[in-house]
């Protein structure tokens, strides 16, 4: 199977393909137990079939030599129906009479291979446990007796080792012709999955293609925008308390504007990722970007009255690639920043860790103090265009800024993930393997 290069259609194709393979197997399934169960059911009433005979057999002795029309039952001459009971093939017995005591009385035995002495040590066993089945070496015996009025037993056994053996080759038979069929079928779904997909890849390649081709569209216009009313702003301030007004308006587009651009910024950089982008990977010293990022952010954090502290261990490196962990690492401070109190600490920290106390990595984290994220929230907060309880919204942002971290982590093969302590603390953190 071609891959795709968007992770979400074979996510779509594998799931077709697991819901195949889980249909021909019980399909599968279903045939080969109901075959299995028909077989066994069938050899079982042929067995006690000819038991049955084989006791009346022994009780009435001319009966053995008479024709399937003359043979007599325990009332008369059998009916139509019983006349064929147990013919479907030849079953030999073993059948004996046994007094009170347990002593044999009387035998008769078909079966050439089992002695006289096995012929007692069955009639022992049986007489023992009761059981209907019973085992003498590597053969299998079922047993069936009848109480006569004198005070004896009639018991008759058959060998049942050649249908153990023909319902056990039934059964790796099914296996054999069951692993083919798997087989066919798995590559089967492969080609069907390629086909049943191709529509919903053309249509979400379409859409990522023109959601890219859009936003580069759209910052053309934007920048004009963005530089006039910067042009008008600069002619109007000449005059500033004539134009307040004009001015509060032009100041208000301008805004929004930087607005528009930073979602079609982030629009561009969701579509990259989704289609795929390739990722150039080199060793990276994830201590030297971190420490970039801080001083890129300290003087905005300063500006916003809140601190940035680091706690950054040297020489950690990883193979990754440069820009991205940096947009990676300063989503993180900026969505902290964000969403922090005011006069408030951030702590970013990049230290050799366990994840949960296990996987070891390098774990680069950043922690605010702010409202905190419920459960919920959390569940959601890599959603695209998710934002969090209304208290958040006042703050600018799209909801894509966590979507395109998470990207980036898995671009990295890192994990990401958010956690609160329900009180005013919440950490995002990044466990990149080592």
């Amino acid at each position: 199977m071609k891959k795709s290069k968007n992770p979400v259609i074979n996510k779509l194709k594998w799931k077709f393909i697991l819901i195949m393979m889980i249909i021909v197997v019980l399909f599968l399934a279903g045939i080969f137990i109901f075959q299995y169960l028909i077989q066994k059911k069938a050899l079982e009433a042929e067995n006690w079939a000819a038991l049955t005979k084989s006791i009346e057999d022994f009780e009435n002795p001319f009966n053995r030599n008479m024709g399937d029309g003359e043979r007599k039952g325990r009332d008369g001459i059998i009916g139509p129906f019983e006349e064929k009971k147990g013919m479907g093939r030849r079953v030999a017995t073993i059948v004996v009479s046994v007094d009170s005591s347990g002593v044999i009385t009387k035998e008769r035995n078909d079966i050439f291979y089992v002695s006289n002495s096995d012929i007692t040590e069955l009639v022992a066993n049986y007489l023992s446990d009761g059981k209907e089945f019973q085992q003498l070496s590597d053969y299998d015996f079922i047993c069936m007796k009848k109480e006569l009025d004198n005070g004896e037993t009639i018991l008759s056994f058959a060998d049942i080792s050649n249908d153990m053996k023909a319902l056990n080759s039934i059964l790796i038979n099914a296996l054999k012709i069951g692993f083919g069929v798997f087989t066919v079928m798995f590559i089967v779904a492969i080609f069907l999955s390629k086909w049943v997909t191709s529509p919903v890849e053309k249509a979400w390649n379409d859409q990522k293609r023109f959601i890219a081709d859009a936003s580069h569209e759209l910052k053309t216009p934007l920048t004009v925008i963005m530089s006039g009313t910067d042009m008008v702003r600069r002619s109007l301030k000449k005059d500033e308390e004539k134009n307040r007004r004009d001015l509060k308006r032009l100041d208000n587009i301008h805004f929004e504007s930087e607005r528009m651009k930073e979602l079609i910024g982030e629009l561009i950089e969701v579509a990259r990722g989704d289609m795929d982008q390739k990722t150039v990977f080199e060793e990276v010293s994830l201590s030297e970007v971190a420490e970039d990022s801080v001083l890129s952010w300290e003087a905005i954090y300063f500006e916003d009255d809140k601190k940035l502290t680091a706690e950054i261990d040297e020489g950690l490196i990883i193979k990754g690639d440069r820009t991205k962990i940096r947009r990676l690492m300063d989503i993180l401070i900026d969505n902290a920043k964000k969403y922090s109190f005011e006069k408030s600490e951030v702590i970013l920290s990049l230290k050799k860790g366990k994840y949960k106390g296990r996987k070891e990595g390098i774990i680069f984290s950043v922690t605010d103090h702010g409202t905190p994220l419920s459960e919920e929230e959390i569940s959601h907060l890599f959603e695209r265009f998710y934002r969090a309880d209304k208290t958040r919204e006042v703050t600018n942002g799209y909801g894509l800024g966590l979507t395109i971290a998470e990207s980036i982590a898995k671009e990295h093969k890192a994990r990401i993930w958010a956690e609160s302590d329900g009180k005013e603390v919440n950490r995002f953190s990044v466990l990149f393997s080592t």
